[in-house]
This record gives C-alpha cells, sequence and structure tokens, in this order.
C-alpha cells in the first residue's frame, strides 16, 4: 500500500480488506449463510458500498438465478474491480436524496454507514426499512467506538497489533490518517439508534470494536 489510503486508487481491494480486517472471512460466511433464509426466487437484494461485489457474487452461487442482485458504491474505482455479469452496478452516493430502493427481502451494509455524515444515516436507514418487505432483513456490519477510554485503547492496539503482521508501521499510520478524514464511527448505542424500528435487532459477530448485526423488519 503505497501514499494515501483512498476507495479512488486502492486496487485488491477485496484483498486489501482481508487483510484489515480481522476475521473477515468468518464475517462473510456468517453473512452468507444468514442470507439463505431470506432470498426468495423472486427476490431483490442490496448491497449498500459494495464495494467490488464480490459479497453479492458469493451469494449468486447460493441463490436461484431469477434473484436480482444490486450493488451500489460511490467508488467508480471499486464497481470496475469486478466483471460479474449477474450483479447490476450502480454508482451513486447514499447520503444523496436520488438514493432509492425498490421493494426487496434483503439488504446488506457492510461497514458502509460509518463512512456516510452521521447527519445522513438514519434517513439512509430509514430508506432501507421501508423498501423491506415484512420479514426481510438489514444486515449491517460497523467499527464501533467504545464508551470506556481503557477498553478502547485496548482494542485499538490490539487491532493495531493484528494489522502489523500484514503491514508495515508506516503503512497502518497513513491508513490511519486517511481514514480519519473521511470515517466517522459511533457507538453500539449510537448505532443501535438507528434500527429502532425494526422488530428484531441481534448481534451475530464481533471481534474487537467491529461489531455486525441482523435486523429484521
Amino acid at each position: 500500500m503505497n501514499g494515501d489510503f483512498s476507495f479512488d486508487t486502492v486496487q485488491q481491494f477485496d484483498d486489501h480488506i482481508d487483510l484489515s480486517i480481522p476475521t473477515y472471512s468468518n464475517l462473510r460466511e456468517a453473512i452468507l449463510r444468514l442470507s439463505t433464509s431470506f432470498v426468495k426466487t423472486d427476490s431483490t437484494v442490496y448491497d449498500l458500498g459494495c464495494s467490488t461485489g464480490l459479497l453479492l457474487s458469493l451469494l449468486a452461487n447460493q441463490v436461484p438465478g431469477s434473484v436480482r442482485l444490486v450493488g451500489i458504491d460511490v467508488s467508480i474505482n471499486l464497481l470496475q474491480q469486478s466483471s460479474d455479469l449477474r450483479i447490476e452496478r450502480h454508482r451513486m452516493d447514499l447520503a444523496s436524496e436520488r438514493f432509492r430502493l425498490t421493494p426487496t427481502d434483503l439488504v446488506f451494509s457492510i461497514f458502509t454507514l460509518q463512512f456516510l455524515p452521521v447527519i445522513a444515516r438514519q434517513s439512509v436507514v430509514d430508506k432501507v426499512y421501508e423498501a423491506l418487505e415484512p420479514g426481510g432483513a438489514f444486515i449491517v456490519a460497523e467499527k464501533t467506538f467504545i464508551d470506556d477510554g481503557l477498553i478502547q485503547d485496548l482494542f485499538t492496539f490490539g487491532y493495531y497489533d493484528m494489522k502489523l503482521k500484514n503491514f508495515t508501521a508506516e503503512e497502518v499510520l497513513d491508513k490511519q490518517l486517511a481514514l480519519r478524514r473521511i470515517m466517522r464511527p459511533q457507538t453500539e448505542p449510537e448505532n443501535l439508534k438507528l434500527f429502532t424500528r425494526f422488530a428484531r435487532i441481534f448481534p451475530f459477530w464481533q471481534y474487537l470494536h467491529f461489531k455486525a448485526w441482523l435486523c429484521i423488519k
């Protein structure tokens, strides 16, 4: 990884994420296993902040060919890193008023809300809720802040120790400086407040301060 990290220039993004987020492959596997319980033969599935579309590509191997798979991302660089013809790919800012969803049974938002303006996140989640069919699911993963300073430090430096197995100290610092300008994680209670309209909300994966929830309408 050379220079400042940027979604608009990073290459081999999927490999980079696998090395950057602890046990990311386990999270992806859990998402795929949960997804098959919500996808019907005529379902539409959205991935908000789909990056290269890998998650949808893997899901396509497990669901009927009639399922519509739609990936949305703001980075043309990431969208162009996949040529999977099974996936509709749309470039759009989720925080814009133009963002809309058609009726859907399943929506992913995997480490995406944290890159949106805080003031826009509730609107995005509300649009997801309103588009979901009854019994549909919103699967969300976010990096969180911990309310306890000691635990936050323990988790942060434990995470840095993990990253230093794959990146140099300079690369780790450069990325943190770059993300400081574009990423705004919130605490778990602040994230959960976004999902209060859902009938069921349950955490299904966590590593340090990275966490995922299953939200069912």
